[in-house]
């Protein structure tokens, strides 16, 4: 069985890499539980219902131009605009791969953005989760 530690994961948010400022990252790929029991079957029978995937990503906040709030602030969504966008992560530097793949959606969008959150003396930290409009894919072999 392989092992191995996370340490160079790369998150793209509209295909800005973004990865020099990632502290952590998740993958949530689940359906909604849809209950089908009937009379007499005794148990509950499940069905998944609609797909809820999505990307939760720490990031340490930057100002800079071309990193974190430069990409994230024109990606939120408001009521006028409904920006989607393409998030992609794989677990290790290089090439997608069957023993590095890709998991991606092409329509992520943002729905909540804070652009500052911390306390004095920490670290500035950003959680924010991107939505996919479509099923987050895993691919062995990348674009």
């Amino acid at each position: 069985m392989s092992k191995y530690i996370i340490k160079d994961a790369v998150i793209s948010i509209n295909s800005v890499d973004l990865s020099d400022r990632v502290a952590e990252v998740t993958i949530n790929m689940n359906a909604d539980d849809v209950d089908v029991s009937t009379m007499g079957t005794g148990v509950h029978e499940h069905l998944g219902g609609l797909r809820n995937d999505s990307f939760v990503v720490k990031f340490l906040q930057d100002f800079a131009a071309a990193k974190v709030d430069a990409t994230l602030f024109p990606l939120l969504a408001t009521a006028d605009s409904q920006p989607t966008f393409p998030v992609a992560v794989q677990p290790f530097v290089g090439s997608p791969s069957a023993t590095n793949p890709e998991y991606s959606c092409a329509e992520g969008i943002l729905l909540d953005y804070q652009p500052m959150q911390g306390a004095v003396g920490a670290r500035s930290e950003v959680d924010v989760t991107f939505f996919a409009n479509d099923s987050i894919v895993r691919d062995p072999t990348g674009p």
